[in-house]
């Protein structure tokens, strides 16, 4: 389910997408960015409990393409994912380059996009691989973000949130 939750078609755009993270009803993370930003335009919630980047991926043109508002001051992307590709089973390398595709993919329709690196994860099912393929991938975007965003979001260096075991 998405949730817009103001509207006006001149108003910059901030379409969040990815998993249960920032899915409706309306995560944390997505409160407290906007709380930050006060009333900066439109917010779209696109996010998907157990959804991965794969899935976003072929989706994307119909889901977050056709949001983007030519009229718009801003029309600005925020994916959060690679950690279900991982916990599901896809590689590393597989998971940053679904990723690297979505965030170029977004680029190329006009967004301009925001990278956010991954959070630790050890919930039941949870790879063994799991944190040396998170380390790889936010490794991997916080060298070449610029090659397929406009900002990163580097929460997985928060020594709060960050570090592997802080989601115990």
């Amino acid at each position: 389910m998405e949730t817009l939750l103001t509207s006006s078609r001149r108003q910059p755009l901030l379409l969040f997408t990815g998993n249960s993270l920032t899915a409706v009803p309306i995560s944390d993370y997505v409160q407290q960015t906007m709380v930050l930003l006060g009333n900066v335009g439109d917010v779209l919630n696109q996010g998907v409990n157990g959804q991965t980047t794969t899935t976003m991926n072929t989706q994307a043109v119909a889901k977050v393409d056709s949001c983007y508002g030519s009229t718009r001051l801003k029309n600005i992307c925020i994916p959060w994912e690679i950690t279900n590709d991982l916990y599901f089973g896809a590689t590393q390398e597989a998971a940053y380059t679904a990723y690297v595709n979505f965030c170029t993919g977004r680029r190329a329709a006009g967004f301009k996009v925001v990278a956010v690196t991954v959070l630790p994860r050890s919930d039941p099912g949870t790879p063994g691989t799991f944190e040396a393929s998170r380390t790889y991938c936010n490794s991997n975007i916080v060298a070449n973000w610029a090659t397929f965003a406009d900002a990163l979001a580097n929460v997985g260096a928060n020594a709060n949130i960050g570090e592997a075991g802080d989601e115990n």
